[in-house]
């Protein structure tokens, strides 16, 4: 039986001949493509296969816009997505760093204090979360007024992050996945924090196993910075300090 695809869909991927594309209204352009290609992985794993592997490498790679489109179209998905959809959309963006078609651009502020650090190591979960800061950031320019949509986007935010993270994470690693959460917390409305406030408990509890220096100290201080209006800038200063002491 033919599967129906907005045609955007055929222009970034080389698609089975029984997929047939045609002209949709809200698909344009590679952000459109993208859309097409997240929304059908979200279907089943199958899809993601068929999508990912049949990716115009080439043609997305040298493409100038390709991550602003990429978080363009997460943006849109991730209000309407459901946790199962959205973990299938994660693995997409997953394959597409592992493979180098996507290059994600960190945050300079956060690399200050560990210039000779070799992010090759961490450029997958880093990546990833990075991903989801950009995307968190273009939603929160858009809608502000919505609960539901806003909780369930920290839900599947905070699913992805924990997935990301491990007893064997490096202190680097988990100061970075912190100050990245903290910047989402900087952008949430109030109704959507907690939950990833307790997320960001759980990166201190993970830290407090480690051996953490002062510089990841002064990482994590700046991220907390950014919260300053927020009703959790208190507690999480006061956990920081608790971490330093312990590391004394």
């Amino acid at each position: 039986m033919a599967k129906v695809v907005p045609a955007a869909l055929k222009v970034v991927c080389e698609l089975p001949s029984d997929w047939i594309g045609e002209e949709m209204e809200g698909y344009q352009g590679l952000a459109g493509g993208f859309q097409a290609i997240f929304e059908c992985c979200q279907v089943s794993d199958g899809f993601l296969d068929t999508l990912k592997y049949g990716l115009r490498r080439d043609y997305v790679a040298k493409h100038s816009q390709f991550y602003p489109c990429v978080i363009m179209a997460l943006a849109k998905l991730l209000p309407c997505t459901l946790p199962h959809e959205w973990r299938r959309c994660v693995k997409c963006v997953e394959y597409l760093i592992s493979e180098a078609i996507l290059v994600v651009p960190y945050q300079p502020t956060h690399l200050d204090d560990l210039p000779l650090a070799d992010l090759s190591v961490f450029r997958l979960p880093l990546g990833v979360s990075q991903v989801l800061v950009d995307t968190v950031f273009v939603l929160s320019t858009t809608n502000q007024e919505n609960p539901q949509m806003w909780e369930q986007a920290a839900k599947c935010y905070v699913q992805t992050l924990k997935e990301l993270l491990s007893d064997k994470c490096a202190p680097f690693e988990l100061c970075q996945l912190f100050c990245h959460t903290c910047q989402v917390l900087s952008v949430l409305p109030e109704q959507a924090m907690e939950q990833v406030f307790v997320l960001t408990l759980e990166l201190l509890q993970l830290l407090g196993q480690k051996f953490v220096g002062a510089s990841e100290c002064r990482l994590m201080a700046r991220g907390i910075q950014g919260l300053s209006g927020s009703p959790y800038h208190k507690t999480l200063q006061e956990k920081l300090q608790g971490l330093s002491s312990q590391m004394q």
